[in-house]
């Protein structure tokens, strides 16, 4: 089960920029992989249809998410994340 020259490099370089990273920053993204390992199968392809959404999108548009996502009152924040927390209709 050899990985290819290209996939193994790509590798090494996320492990050097996750190392490069604050340790506040680093525990935060390990606690994120903790607590999706943890989510039911549906619950992890909703999160992977998301992040590969996030993925396609523009700098430009990702930095307009954000911008929203700020504006946004508390209470609409945990109704955004309710929303993507339910299941793919039809499921």
């Amino acid at each position: 089960n050899e990985l290819p020259e290209a996939r193994r490099q790509e590798l090494r370089e996320a492990y050097d920029r996750f190392q490069q990273m604050p340790a506040e920053r680093r525990e935060r993204i390990l606690d994120r992989m903790r607590q999706f390992d943890t989510l039911p199968p549906e619950q992890r392809q909703q999160v992977m249809q998301n992040w590969e959404r996030w993925q396609k999108m523009t700098p430009a548009e990702r930095e307009a998410a954000r911008e929203r996502w700020q504006r946004m009152t508390p209470e609409e924040q945990r109704g955004r994340r309710e929303h993507w927390r339910r299941p793919p209709a039809g499921h």
